[in-house]
């Protein structure tokens, strides 16, 4: 038994996982579908109508940190549950809806219960139709199979419950954008492998699921780096009831931007394998899957998919995506400081671009997108060079000793940038304006650098003019490189970019390696011909 649908597919892969005795019955996969029966599926909708509503019983005002719990299907249906933030009451992040369409697609499910009550002991796939509104399936429109309809699809039931439970369900990786529940669902073809996914998933989960219950009140004093919450605008120092880490995401490092919620997916998973005993080869099994497979980005309003290069998987599978993705997300625009984020707009207008051009070259890998990633200007944290060197090596295949000695470059001229600030910082009784300063020097070395119209241009214009700016001269490690460039073995716009690349990144050991002297008087300036 399969679907078409991906939806509908993770919604019955994840009804097994809970119910792996139809496993038992069914011999393995395929799973027979006269297993399922209808009182499994009325408990599966209502155990996932238990994560629908989450609040807490701490109070902010005494309380520093608040725990909360999920409200039970059987109290939001006595009490009437709804929504309250002020109270400390909210859609739960897993539901993929939103807190205006919460009452509808509660509706839905019950629904779903109702036809459930009425329908004979077993079913098949060829049994009782249901509508597929909105409320129970956020892509309900895929299912006309792009018709122009403004009526929803008609599933079978055991369709439609498993639509709903994918909806509803804690077995799949989420968090949120703009407060709206987000999901991300891969479209792996069979029950099988979206089964083993939900395995993975679940298991690489299971050690954090106390801490995203938690959110933390900050008050005066607190060394919590989180801003404080006030419940008006008169008393600036009152916390109020805070969203639960949940909200973040479920799963581990999920990303500080939700534009990288699908990468940092990967990346968790990569992370996991490296401690995950007994299950490695399973990890890393399921990591080879996913290359070339679409992820389904889904919230209640939009939906979109991206799919990644077998690369940046690879990267997973050692172990070094998560760390990447991270670093990324300190990437510094200058004169903007992302920690102005919610107060400035034109700062956050800036990093949402960063952050889609970033998420756009994670998932696609390519010239075009590493072009639109570098025309934002910004430095990157040390790990970022290992993204740097995957891409040159692997989509421009320029020699791993080559790009070791570009890294060497452009430290020294990352450097020179720093050194020049500084000296001009001084002569001005001006410290504080070094890192601004720093940014008008490296933006001088890459209008340097792209101005250049031969390799020759390329290397003496800019090395003379970054030397002349320190008496500093690059070290000898950079000379292959340089001599790459100056024999044609490198294209002149990958040698521009890699140069720029490793230019931007901040501090890191070989620093040290790419110069020789900061500090020399005399005129050291590296030329063409000694090359």
């Amino acid at each position: 038994m399969n679907f078409d649908h991906f939806y509908s597919r993770y919604g019955l892969a994840a009804l097994v996982y809970n119910n792996q005795q139809l496993l038992e019955k069914s011999q393995g996969f395929p799973l027979e579908t006269n297993l399922i029966e209808l009182d499994l599926l009325k408990r599966e909708l209502e155990r996932a109508l238990g994560a629908f509503r989450i609040y807490t019983d701490n109070d902010p005002l005494q309380d520093n940190i608040l725990n909360y719990s999920y409200y039970s299907y059987q109290e939001i249906k006595d009490k009437n549950i709804k929504g309250n933030p002020d109270k400390g009451v909210y859609l739960a992040p897993n539901v993929i809806s939103t807190n205006k369409e919460a009452r509808h697609a509660l509706g839905a499910v019950e629904n779903l219960l109702k036809d459930i009550a009425n329908e004979q002991k077993k079913i098949s796939k060829k049994g009782k139709m249901v509508k597929l509104s909105k409320g129970v399936c956020a892509v309900s429109g895929q299912f006309n199979n792009g018709k122009r309809s403004q009526s929803p699809p008609s599933v079978s039931l055991l369709e439609g419950v498993c639509s709903a439970i994918t909806t509803l369900t804690l077995l799949k990786p989420y968090l949120t954008t703009d407060l709206e529940g987000t999901a991300i669902i891969p479209d792996l073809k069979g029950i099988e492998d979206m089964f083993n996914f939900i395995g993975v998933f679940n298991n690489m989960n299971r050690s954090q699921t106390a801490k995203l219950k938690q959110s933390v009140i900050v008050r005066e004093g607190n060394s919590n780096r989180n801003k404080v919450e006030v419940s008006n605008k008169k008393d600036k120092t009152k916390p109020k009831y805070k969203r639960p880490a949940m909200f973040n995401g479920n799963f581990p490092n999920a990303p500080k931007t939700s534009s990288m919620g699908a990468v940092a997916l990967l990346g968790a998973i990569g992370e996991w394998a490296k401690t995950a005993e007994g299950e490695r080869t399973e990890v890393l099994d399921l990591l080879e899957k996913l290359k070339g497979t679409p992820f389904y980005i889904i919230r209640y309003s939009s939906t979109h998919t991206v799919t990644f290069s077998h690369h940046i998987i690879d990267l997973a599978k050692a172990g070094k995506l998560s760390s990447i993705v991270d670093a990324l997300y300190y990437s510094q625009i200058p004169e903007k400081n992302r920690i102005e984020y919610y107060k400035s707009k034109e700062v956050k207008s800036a990093y949402d671009h960063l952050d889609r051009v970033t998420a756009n070259f994670l998932q696609l890998f390519s010239a075009p997108y590493f072009k639109d990633f570098l025309a934002v200007r910004a430095t990157y944290s040390f790990e970022v060079k290992t993204l740097f060197h995957t891409y040159f090596s692997k989509m421009k295949n320029i020699p791993k000793e080559i790009i070791s000695s570009a890294e060497v470059l452009g430290s020294w001229l990352n450097s020179v940038a720093f050194f020049a600030a500084k000296e001009e910082a001084n002569k001005h009784n001006e410290l504080d304006k070094v890192y601004k300063l720093k940014s008008k020097y490296l933006t001088q070395i890459e209008s340097a650098i792209y101005s250049a119209k031969e390799p020759s241009d390329l290397v003496a214009h800019v090395l003379t003019r970054a030397s002349r700016l320190t008496n500093s001269e690059v070290g000898e490690s950079a000379k292959p490189f340089i001599g790459a460039v100056l024999s044609g073995d490198i294209d002149i716009s990958d040698a521009k970019n890699i140069m720029v690349a490793y230019a931007r990144i901040r501090g890191g050991k070989s620093d040290k390696e790419g110069i020789v002297s900061l500090n020399n008087t005399q005129d050291t300036t590296t030329s063409v011909a000694d090359l």
